[in-house]
């Protein structure tokens, strides 16, 4: 995806909740090498976006705080892994994949840090380059 401030940025990520009884678990790293954010994370929630709350093909299907329907939604805690800017604090990516190949210009990403170090960071990118692959539950 395109950093915020021009050039690129890598996100990368593996969410589950199939059972909102449990925990969700899962891994986010993120890099924008355009303004020097670099953290991983560990998922405290995903889920597929829908105005209804039901079980679908796509796995769990939930109401979202922020993302739209059709999104994935995921919010992460997130550890700095730049040296220069220690610290951590949580996150959400929301993010849709209508396709494989390109030309899908209704796949978006976007990450916002919203507390901690990297407090107020957005990225936002549509029409990238990301392959999503969700799976049933069960």
């Amino acid at each position: 995806m395109d950093g915020a401030a021009g050039g690129r940025a890598n996100l990368g990520f593996n969410a589950d909740q199939c059972d909102e009884s449990m925990p969700a678990f899962g891994h986010v790293n993120f890099h924008d090498k355009s303004v020097g954010v670099k953290a991983n994370g560990t998922v405290l929630d995903a889920g597929f976006c829908s105005p209804d709350e039901f079980v679908e093909n796509n796995g769990l299907i939930e109401i979202c705080s922020f993302c739209f329907d059709g999104e994935y939604e995921v919010f992460f805690n997130y550890n700095s892994t730049n040296p220069a800017v220690p610290g951590g604090g949580t996150g959400l990516v929301c993010l849709r994949d209508d396709g494989e190949g390109g030309g899908n210009t209704l796949d978006n990403a976007f990450v916002y840090l919203y507390d901690g170090v990297y407090a107020g960071y957005f990225n936002g990118d549509t029409g990238w380059a990301g392959n999503i692959q969700g799976h049933d539950c069960g």
